[in-house]
């Protein structure tokens, strides 16, 4: 890997040859190329990464566990430092939050909560996967889509979460330093893994209502025994 003068890391494949005199055996000069692969690199790190998120899904029977498995693995394209995970409960109108993991808004487990004027919220009413910066943030407050709720972001993405042809929740990123930090391939990245968490939240709550039934049959055998 090169550090360019801007900072940002390159990955290379170098090639070179000695060239010796012809008298002495002496090397005089080195012919050489160096190929950026940075591409290829990023392609097979994404793979891997896809890769490790659907067997997860697929060994995992612990959600919380899976989702904290899911954010290190994301972690490793894109900056994860914020990342939470949120599901909305149609009966109540409230949030729940499996995950959640911030810089500054408190990491201890969140109640359920009504958030109708948040970025979170918003993208569950749409149905589609935003980037909103701080321009964009403050356009929607002040057209009265969302309004300030936590810390605030330089730039959010949040994709949401569907199931069973429903928004069922919101997975979002969000950075307060960098303006810029994602790009249309986190885009990408983000929405294979919404798609991964949600497969895995109906997984969920389908044993949770199988069990439910167990529990109400096992109850109403107990009653007619009685």
């Amino acid at each position: 890997r090169l550090v360019r003068k801007v900072g940002s890391l390159r990955g290379v494949r170098d090639y070179a040859r000695p060239v010796r005199d012809e008298v002495s055996g002496r090397v005089t000069r080195i012919y050489g190329a160096v190929q950026d692969i940075s591409q290829r690199k990023e392609a097979e790190e994404v793979q891997s990464v896809l890769l490790n998120v659907s067997q997860a899904v697929s060994d995992s029977d612990n959600l919380e566990q899976l989702l904290a498995t899911i954010h290190s693995e994301l972690g490793r394209l894109i900056d994860t430092t914020n990342f939470y995970v949120a599901l909305y409960h149609k009966d109540s109108g409230k949030y729940t939050f499996p995950y959640h993991v911030d810089q500054f808004d408190d990491n201890e487990e969140i109640q359920p909560v009504r958030l109708e004027k948040s970025l979170t919220d918003y993208v569950r009413r749409l149905g589609r996967a935003q980037m909103i910066d701080e321009a964009s943030f403050q356009r929607l407050i002040d057209v009265g889509e969302v309004e300030l709720i936590g810390a605030p972001s330089s730039i959010w993405l949040g994709v949401p979460l569907k199931a069973g042809g429903e928004v069922i929740g919101v997975v979002a990123v969000q950075s307060y330093e960098e303006r810029s930090p994602y790009t249309e391939r986190d885009f990408q990245v983000m929405t294979f893994v919404s798609d991964n968490i949600a497969m895995a939240i109906e997984r969920k709550l389908a044993e949770q209502e199988r069990l439910r039934l167990e529990a109400e049959v096992r109850h109403a055998q107990k009653l007619e025994s009685l």
